[in-house]
């Protein structure tokens, strides 16, 4: 039986994440389907959630999706709050990373510059977080 969102031709999704060092918390990943809240507004993801902390690597396990276009965006808790907690112009105050590991400049990145091609084999991303200061 198939889930909403699944097809039968669908991939299996890994996100590998790789945390600054000496940093602690759980992960949230958040997985977008268009430009639409990228890259922080969970409630338009297709698919969202937290994994309980670790050490400095991880591999998520983000289940299948069907082929398409695709952006991941990735935080670390580290306060524990449940939320990217932001400063100043909003600038992140916890490490962040998002698809195709853009490098930081002004403004968030964009959908376009992290966006992957998902097709129906399986495939597995590398994301790197960086604090940005």
């Amino acid at each position: 039986m198939l889930l909403t969102g699944q097809s039968a031709n669908a991939g299996h999704l890994r996100i590998r994440v790789t945390t600054p060092p000496n940093s602690n918390g759980a992960v949230a990943y958040l997985i977008f389907a268009s430009p639409t809240g990228f890259p922080n507004t969970k409630a338009k993801a297709i698919r969202s959630a937290f994994v309980p902390e670790f050490a400095s690597a991880l591999t998520i396990d983000a289940g299948e999706l069907a082929p398409g276009r695709y952006a991941v965006s990735v935080y670390q808790d580290v306060n524990g709050n449940h939320k990217l907690d932001s400063g100043l112009f909003g600038i992140p105050k916890e490490p962040v990373g998002a698809s195709n590991n853009p490098k930081p400049h002004f403004g968030p990145p964009r959908f376009d510059e992290c966006a992957f091609q998902m097709g129906e084999s399986d495939q597995t991303i590398s994301i790197t977080l960086v604090q940005i200061k």
